[in-house]
């Protein structure tokens, strides 16, 4: 790897077997009454915080960054289903997200900004996408059976596009313990 090597990156919550198959069962539902580009099964992930084009010399200090969050794990309930019109996505939401899952991407973004990471300046919104160029949506936005996800890490991943698209290898993942001691400013730091 050179130095002058640009790696595409984010952090995200990837989701388990379990969730993958329940998140399939969703998509292939959607499928017949949604007409959009369907994000690849395999491929399914919250995006915690898009980096974009990083120097690989500066992969070090991600993981820095990411070695300082002792966030809880928590439990995610998806149970909305959302086409946001501009963008024309469709996506998973939460009605109720956790504040765990708040404050980790909180946590995160501002320490990758203090390491000098440029970040969207959108606020976090948890959602999962599921599809892009959707014009409409004719399902329920309520899941008739809302996705459970037991969240116990989170990780970095590495974006390849070529001529076959998009292709996503997790560098690091990172746990979540079952507790974690809270900073007054509500990030959580070992």
């Amino acid at each position: 790897m050179t130095n002058a090597e640009r790696l595409r990156l984010f952090f995200a919550l990837w989701p388990d077997d379990r969730v993958r198959g329940e998140l399939v069962a969703v998509v292939n539902r959607l499928r017949s009454s949604v007409s959009a580009k369907w994000v690849n099964t395999d491929k399914l992930h919250m995006t915690l915080a898009f980096l974009g084009d990083v120097e690989a010399d500066r992969l070090t200090a991600l993981e820095s960054v990411a070695d300082l969050l002792d966030g809880p794990a928590f439990e995610l309930t998806l149970d909305r289903i959302e086409l946001w019109r501009k963008p024309g996505i469709v996506c998973l939401g939460s009605s109720t997200p956790p504040e765990a899952l708040n404050i980790l991407a909180a946590g995160l973004a501002k320490n990758l900004r203090a390491a000098g990471f440029e970040l969207e300046t959108r606020p976090f919104r948890a959602h999962l996408t599921l599809a892009r160029k959707a014009r409409h949506l004719s399902a329920n936005p309520e899941l008739a059976v809302p996705v459970r996800w037991s969240v116990a890490s989170f990780c970095l991943v590495q974006s390849r596009i070529d001529r076959q698209g998009s292709h996503y290898e997790i560098l690091r993942d990172w746990p979540l313990p079952a507790s974690s001691r809270t900073m007054p400013d509500g990030v959580s730091m070992k």
